[in-house]
Order: structure tokens, then sequence, then C-alpha cells
């Protein structure tokens, strides 16, 4: 379908499976219709890869891949792109100015991009789990400087891993219009592949690894993985694959004899953005190390190389038909990572071994980092260590976002060049690292709220510069000081980017402006625009972190098991799915969540239930798809009340409280009809569970709201006796709250 529509030139958005030919789709529409062909990838690793199985396998070599270190000049772009069928890039070199004019220019020529392709498309979206600022700006810079005469590329986007959420914003960010845009798969099952979890203490990781490593040699029926498989191990950090690639190689001297060019085969390599480092020393120049690099992808492309230690940078994308296993030294992020990382394997349907040896030092610290983003603290060497370490970078906190953003602020009002733009520095005096290499974020937040149109980038590393463009609605400021016009505008901006995430009005924008802290608009308007990317995006991806420790933490670590819930998770199901869906289009109620939870006839139900919807509140919180959730939980906890389920209700409650089209009668109303569905555990395993766990759950409303929620005991479907029950369990806790001196809450 997704070839049938290309061909058709109709833009589509195409999600389907690793190893189900997505690359295919693109080639062979490039290579059947006149024009050229641009493929937008996130990773150099997968640009060297697509063109180094084109020209190898199908003797296809008029394809360039065109990164950093290419050799290769912006302002020839026009001439490359002519002279080759398919040409792979990065977003960021869109951004580009000399490439953009070179490439606008061939229309001139009479030569013609037909097809812009997409690859990992889930990255265009903010919800994706690799957002990167660039890709906002993909639809427009495609469309302005890739047309012929009018004629706008067709776009192909495609990727393996994206929700219905992000496939939504997909449509939106790309202004693909067409009903039947979207192609996605029956099912992203690959029974071919085989999982593994191993659970073990941060230092034991590295024996772990080598038993690991014998497990999946006997499983493959072989005496040595290393001689006789072929597969990859994942790690975070430069420094940690090139770790674990010292403990089966002498790693310097593998890289030198690599660099010579030696003729001997080589089993092992290593591979990652950046190069090793040892004491903050870099073993290798970046020229070595990208010399290196580029051998040992093609070497382990062709089956030179047998087992590949890497990171994120050769995580998509890789083909290597002869790939049987993937060993995951740490958790990855996210299940979407995960899946990606272990499609990798049985790409020609061999049957693949995927291990993850997972380890949670402190799973108490865990939870609540995930549940009320406390910070960790200290040095943990753990997983949860790892993620915590990168999730920090990526969302360093309110404060800290919002000063760097109104500082890239104050830098926009410097003295424009010919063409209007003001050059904003990546480095700056005074400006520490983090805020530094956030720039282009924070330039893309002024982009949402509408006070830039577009950017340039020149340079690389420290001489990076932004060149930015004004709105013409604040260059109308600067000249007449209508403060109320510019705000209008920015209002008008944030009110068109929320409406794509949830319902709301320009006066409910406007109030949420107005509450902000801050002496200028300015400042009141970026501190709403990060308190909604923290509310919403930070969320989503400590809740992707919550549900991979979930996964991780399951006590039934059967391969069949593993596999069932990696199913649940990315199929949609014809029992639920649409309703769930629905959800996200209509007024929040209780209604909603009931009718789903009315539906569930079994086990199998509720644990496809817990997946499906932990996959929507990775991308989403609502307070409904919540309410499923913790019933799966309490459904599969067979009513106890553990510290899960209370810290989940927390987190349903807190949703309710903070949601600004909620007032306070709708959220008792909600709560009272939701907890109401707790009874309907009696009919399923017997001895009044509900009655107990309804005690647990109005303890713990106490505990944290005081009186708050006390008459709904009286609304949650309770007989007398158990409303007693529960009046007695509370009166208890009030009694101890008193006698242990803490101020009581009883009402007077």
């Amino acid at each position: 379908p997704v070839v049938r529509q290309a061909m058709s030139q109709k833009s589509t958005i195409g999600l389907l499976p690793t190893s189900a030919g997505k690359s295919l789709c693109y080639q062979l529409a490039a290579l059947l219709t006149p024009g050229a062909t641009l493929v937008i990838d996130p990773l150099v690793a997968l640009m060297r890869d697509q063109a180094q199985g084109l020209a190898e396998e199908h003797g296809i070599d008029r394809v360039l891949p065109w990164y950093s270190g290419a050799g290769l000049k912006d302002d020839e772009a026009g001439s490359l792109v002519s002279e080759n069928l398919i040409v792979f890039i990065s977003p960021e070199r869109l951004q580009r100015p000399g490439f953009r004019s070179s490439v606008q220019a061939i229309a001139a020529e009479d030569i013609f991009i037909n097809y812009a392709v997409i690859d990992e498309a889930h990255c265009v979206s903010m919800w994706g789990h690799d957002f990167r600022p660039s890709y906002l700006t993909l639809e427009k810079n495609i469309r302005e400087f890739c047309s012929f005469h009018g004629r706008e590329p067709v776009l192909l986007a495609l990727t393996g891993t994206a929700s219905q959420l992000v496939l939504i914003d997909l449509k939106r960010e790309l202004a693909i219009q067409d009903f039947d845009a979207i192609i996605r798969p029956d099912s992203f099952d690959r029974p071919e592949l085989h999982f593994q979890l191993v659970k073990c203490p941060s230092a034991n990781k590295e024996s772990v690894l080598e038993s690991v490593c014998r497990g999946i040699a006997s499983r493959l029926n072989v005496q040595s993985l290393d001689q006789e498989a072929c597969g990859i191990v994942f790690a975070y950090t430069p420094r940690e694959v090139w770790k674990l690639f010292s403990r089966f190689v002498d790693a310097r001297e593998s890289v030198r004899e690599v660099l010579g060019g030696t003729t001997r085969k080589l089993v092992h390599g290593a591979y990652t953005g950046s190069p090793p480092s040892v004491d903050n020393h870099a073993l290798f120049s970046r020229e070595e190390w990208d010399e290196y690099k580029g051998r040992i992808l093609a070497a382990f492309k062709r089956g030179e190389i047998n087992m590949l230690f890497g990171n994120t940078a050769v995580s998509v994308g890789i083909d290597n038909d002869r790939l049987n296993y993937v060993i995951n030294y740490r958790m990855p992020q996210t299940m979407e990572a995960y899946y990606q990382q272990c499609g990798r394997a049985g790409r020609s349907g061999q049957h693949s071994e995927c291990a993850l040896i997972f380890s949670d030092d402190n799973p108490i610290q865990t939870q609540a980092w995930l549940t009320r983003g406390e910070d960790p603290g200290g040095n943990r060497w753990d997983d949860l260590g790892t993620v915590s370490y990168f999730h920090r970078g990526s969302f360093p906190g309110r404060d800290e976002d919002g000063k760097g953003a109104h500082s890239v602020f104050q830098m926009m009002f410097g003295g424009t060049d010919e063409r209007g733009l003001v050059g904003i520095k990546q480095w700056r005096v005074g400006i520490d690292r983090g805020q530094a290499e956030r720039t282009e974020r924070y330039v893309s937040y002024w982009m949402v709220l509408g006070v830039l149109t577009d950017y340039e980038v020149t340079g690389t590393g420290r001489t990076t510069t932004y060149h930015v463009r004004r709105h013409p609605a604040v260059e109308q400021f600067l000249t007449d000081s209508n403060e109320s016009a510019l705000k209008s505008h920015i209002v008008a901006s944030l009110h068109s980017y929320f409406s794509r995430y949830r319902p709301t009005t320009q006066h409910e924008v406007e109030k949420g402006v107005d509450s902000q802290e801050g002496n200028s608009l300015s400042e009141r308007c970026i501190q709403h625009l990060v308190s909604f990317v923290y509310d919403q995006v930070e969320y989503q991806r400590r809740e992707a972190i919550r549900t991979m420790v979930s996964y991780c933490n399951e006590t039934d670590v059967s391969p069949e098991k593993l596999r069932a819930r990696i199913k649940a998770y990315f199929d949609t199901s014809e029992k639920f799915s649409a309703k769930l869906l629905a959800m996200a289009e209509v007024h929040l109620d209780a209604s909603g969540a009931l009718s789903v939870i009315e539906m569930i006839e079994g086990f199998d139900d509720v644990e496809h239930l817990y997946w499906e919807t932990r996959r929507l509140l990775d991308e989403r919180f609502r307070p409904d798809w919540s309410a499923i959730n913790l019933y799966s939980v309490a459904y599969r906890e067979r009513g106890v009340g553990s510290s899960t389920f209370l810290e989940l209700l927390d987190q349903m409650v807190r949703g309710l409280r903070v949601d600004p089209q909620i007032d306070e009668g709708a959220e008792r109303q909600f709560l009272a009809d939701y907890l109401r569905s707790f009874i309907r555990l009696d009919d399923v395993y017997g001895d009044d569970i509900g009655a107990s766990l309804l005690s647990a759950c109005f303890e713990r409303l106490h505990e944290t709201h005081g009186l708050r929620y006390l008459a709904l005991i009286d609304s949650a479907g309770l007989g007398e006796d158990q409303k007693t029950y529960v009046h007695a369990r509370l009166a208890l806790k009030q009694i101890k709250e008193i006698l242990d001196g803490r101020p009581s809450r009883v009402a007077r």
C-alpha cells in the first residue's frame, strides 16, 4: 500500500514494523519515477548503511550520503542532487543557507525533487521519543526550498515506532490531509524474536553479560557467540561501549589495525557517535574515529564483523541479514527504543535472541522519581541512574529552561544582516555547556510562540551560529510598541499549538500566560510554554521510562510472557482500541472509562488493557486512561492496594485537580463514579476485596487531601456494612494521628 500511494503521487505516512521493508518503499518509488529523491535520516550510520546496501547489493551507485565530515560543500548541493537518484541528508542540513539556496536553484535546470522521504518519522513529533527541533521546520523547508515551479515533493514519512497520537501529530506537522494517508500493519509481532530478561545488581553486570553470552550461544546452538553468530551489544555512553569492547579484544590495537587497512578478519568492532575517552582524554581524533566507524560499519554490513558494540548512534535502520542476537547491557529509555534495537535481529526471519540485562539498585528511590519527579541524587551506577542522568540533561528544570530560553530572546534584538536575520551564537560568554547545547531547542520555542518565523545555521561545534528571522508582528511592535497586539498574536500562536494536543480556548491560554510570574510579556509567555513542555513532554518521557521499568519488574519473565507484553503494548485491539482513542476527542468524564472496564471478561483482557493504556499514557496523560490503567493494576494485583497502586491513584487524582477544564464538582463526580467500579472485583475474587481496596483508596486520599473526599464514601456504591467498615478504618487512622501528635484533620 505504501508503494502504491507513493507511485500515485500521494503523500503517505507508513507505519511498518522493523524488517518489513520501509526502505524498499521509497527505493522502488525513486527508481520507477522521474526526479531525484531526498531522504531525511536522523543518524549518519543509517545514511551509510542504506547507501552501502543500494550500491553493494543492488548495483545502484547513484546515491549519496551527505553528512558532516563527508567533505561535501553546501553550495554544491544543486549539482550533487542532479547527479544522484537518492541523496541522504539530516534534517539539520535544510537549515543551512548554502544548501537551501543551491537546492532551490536546480529548478532553473528543469531538475526537480519528486519525493522527500522522512525516515524514522516519529522524530517529527515532539511526542516522539527522539524529538529534534529541526524536525519542527521540516515540512516548511521542504515546501519552500524543494518545490519545482510550485509543485511540492511528495512526502513519504516512514517509521517503525509511533503511537496513534504521534501519527496524528505527524499528519498535522507535515500537512498531510488525505483521509487514507496513514498505512499501518495488522500487527507489530515478530515471532522470530526470542526475548530474555535478566535482573541483577549493577555491580554484577559484566559477569552477567558473560553468562548471557553463553546462554545465547547455547540457544543458537553455536560454540562461540563472537565467532559463529552475529549480533550487537548495546550500551549507553561511548565510555561504556569502549569498556565492554575492551573486555573482548585489545580495543586500541583493534582500532589501529582498522585504520591501518588490515586485511586480517576482525571479529569485534565498536560504533559510537563521538570518540571514546579515558579520564576525559579522547583516545582518537574526531577524524580518526569517523574513519574507523565508516570502515567498521561497512565491514559489519558485509558480515566481516561478528560482534558490534554500540549505542544509540547505531540503533535504528542497520540492515544485516545475518544478525541473530541483540544484547541490551542497560535498560533503554522507552519500549519503542527497546523494540527498535531488538528489531535489528532476525531480519531474514531467522530465530534470534534478544536479551536485556536490568539493574535497579534502589527501587524505592526509582518510584519516587518516576511518580513525583524527585531527583534521585548522588551517584547511581545502575540502569535508573544512567537513565535519570540523561533525562536531566534533556529536562534540567523549568527555571533553568525558562532562563535559557529568555537569554536567547534577549539576543534576538541585535543588529540584522542584509537579509534581516539576527545572529545568535551557540556558545556565548557566561553560558554553560547544557544551555549552549539546548540553544536550538530554545529557538524552536520562540518559533512556537510566533516570535520567530525561521532560522538558519552556520558553523560547527563552538562556531555554530543561529540566524533567526523575527515575525512581522514583532517587527510591528518594535515600531509602534503596541503590546496588546503582540500579546494577541502570541496567544493565538500558543492556542494553535496547544490545540493539537488538547481542547482549549484562546481565553484559557491568555489566562495561563497572565498567571505566570515575570515582569515582561516575554517572560510570562516563555514560562507558560515551558510549563506545558514539562507538564506534557517531560511527563511523557518519564512515563515511558516508568513503562519500561514496569516491563523489567514483572515477575514472570518467560519468553512467551515477555513477547505477549510487547505485542499488547504495540498492537491495537479490536475490543478496546477504538473506545480508548475516542476518549481523546471528548470532554473528560468517567463514563468512557467505566464502559471499557465493563467490557473486561478475564485476565487476558486486563493484561492487554494494562499495556495498551500504558502506551497511551506514555504519550499523554488523561485521567480516564489513567483510571483504566489503575483498575488493571488492581485486577492484576488481586486488589491488594500495593504501593504502586496507591502512587498511581495519587497521580490520577493530581491529574484531575490540575485539569483546567474540570471544576471541583466534576472532579468529585468522576471519582465517585469511578471508585464504585472496584466493587466489581468482588465478582472476580470474592471476599469483599472491593471494600478493602476502597478503604485503602480513601485512607490514601485522606492522608494526602484531608477530608476533601470523605463524602465520596457514601457515593461509592458500598453496602451499609461496607460503608461502616470504611468509616471505621478512617476513624482509626485519625485517632492514630492524634496519638502520634500530628495535627488532626478530624472534622470539628
